[in-house]
């Protein structure tokens, strides 16, 4: 049990000495801000002392989670920690995109809800074309039991003298690795649009011969204008890259070996979060017309592909009687869903960095089978499967068509991560 509130008839305990009077009713405890000598408040509770009256505090135009007195704004603003700095020279907007989704489509309904009230005969139709689709591609692609690292090192990738730049990098986890495994010398870019608390920062820069953190967008980085990277040969890895990010950070790379031929010497994703691509942000456009899957069909396929990674959760009946063995076998349930997707969509400053992005998971029903679609839990497994590897193969195809030797290999066992399945590319001269 927590610790018990004070009593409403409690007498409250005398504020310190240094520090605000402002009694905070939800904690039950004094603030904790410092105040000025001879005051009682501190800046953010001074409006309470009537006794100094200072004016009217108004939001921080910069960050509306602190006030400032509106006649000292203008020196608030010149040295506000919130203050946006000023953009780097290597933030080109949206230049990873290829193409800025405008569309209306569906008249601004969600895909999933769209799909969940189609009529059987188009669902059929699209679930036709989909096992169509992945038929076209193969589908096979052989069982990997070792890590990301093993893979990399089996390329030849894990080289002194390199560039590693990790998109998504988060705590930068996944680099702390690799310079443990290469040494030095080496350089690490960390790329991330957010913060998070208990960073590998720390330990990579006492460690390494460089390491640099841009805290900015895929979508608008510019590799050939970090002058980090300028003439360096680049590997890229990630392990957290959800959806339309893995596409952003492929044209990332590509742009830059663009302008510097064979400079990109490999890379190593793990491929995840499916329902969250975009189809104006997907890699291989051309790939999606030839197969003929259009930007309608694109939407349903990220939501069935969600079909693939959410689990399932055991029918009414059959809960009060599961055994330990099957209560495991239940991967994620709505709950779990729930509480993920507000973890990953929380995006404040310091936040813990969430396993995958739960935005648009369309959550399977009862193992029943009991579900708007008619089919079978492990049917629709397998079509939330074939939808995640029609996209990844067209991403392969890519990097094919820049001289890569490609591989989609499974890293892990589905026991560690539903999520399992990496994008593997290198120089055919670089592969050992």
């Amino acid at each position: 049990m927590g610790k018990r509130a004070h009593e409403p008839d409690e007498p409250r305990p005398p504020p310190k000495e240094t520090t605000c009077h402002f009694w905070v009713k939800r904690k039950n405890r004094y603030c904790n801000m410092i105040k000025k000598k001879g005051r009682k408040y501190c800046g953010e509770h001074s409006y309470m002392d009537q006794e100094q009256p200072q004016g009217e505090r108004i939001p921080c135009p910069y960050d509306n989670k602190h006030t400032v007195y509106a006649s000292e704004l203008d020196r608030h603003l010149a040295r506000c920690n919130s203050k946006p700095k000023p953009l780097p020279p290597c933030h080109v907007e949206n230049c990873n995109i290829g193409k800025v989704d405008a569309s209306t489509l569906f008249d601004g309904k969600a895909p999933r809800d769209v799909l969940a009230n189609m009529d059987r005969a188009t669902f059929d139709a699209l679930v036709t074309r989909i096992r169509g689709w992945e038929e076209t591609n193969g589908g096979k692609h052989a069982l990997q039991q070792s890590s990301l690292l093993g893979h990399a090192q089996r390329l030849g990738l894990l080289q002194q003298n390199r560039m590693f730049i990790e998109f998504g990098a988060g705590k930068g986890e996944l680099s702390n690795y690799v310079h443990m495994a290469v040494g030095d010398p080496s350089k690490y870019l960390l790329v991330d649009r957010k913060n998070f608390r208990m960073k590998f920062d720390r330990v990579l820069k006492t460690l390494t011969t460089f390491w640099e953190r841009l805290s900015m967008d895929i979508k608008d980085l510019d590799l050939s204008k970090v002058e980090s990277v300028k003439g360096e040969k680049v590997v890229g890895v990630s392990k957290h890259l959800c959806g339309a990010a893995t596409d952003l950070a492929l044209r990332c790379l590509a742009n830059y070996d663009a302008v510097n031929d064979g400079l990109v010497e490999g890379l190593v994703f793990a491929l995840c979060c499916h329902q969250i691509c975009r189809h104006g942000m997907y890699i291989n456009p051309e790939y999606l017309f030839e197969l003929g899957i259009s930007e309608e069909d694109f939407a349903f396929m990220c939501v069935i592909g969600s079909w693939g990674t959410c689990g399932q959760r055991p029918a009414p009946e059959k809960k009060a009687d599961a055994d330990a063995g099957s209560a495991e076998s239940v991967e994620m349930t709505k709950d779990h869903v729930d509480k993920k997707r507000k973890i990953a969509e929380s995006g404040e400053e310091g936040e813990e960095e969430p396993e995958h992005c739960m935005d648009g998971v369309d959550v399977a029903d009862r193992e029943d089978g009991e579900h708007w679609s008619g089919l079978t839990f492990a049917q629709r497994e397998e079509l939330g499967f074939q939808c995640k590897r029609i996209l990844d193969v067209g991403r392969a195809r890519f990097l094919e068509k820049k001289g890569f030797a490609v591989e989609l290999v499974y890293y892990v066992e589905k026991a560690t991560s539903l999520e399992n399945l990496a994008l593997l590319a290198v120089r055919p001269s670089q592969k050992q």
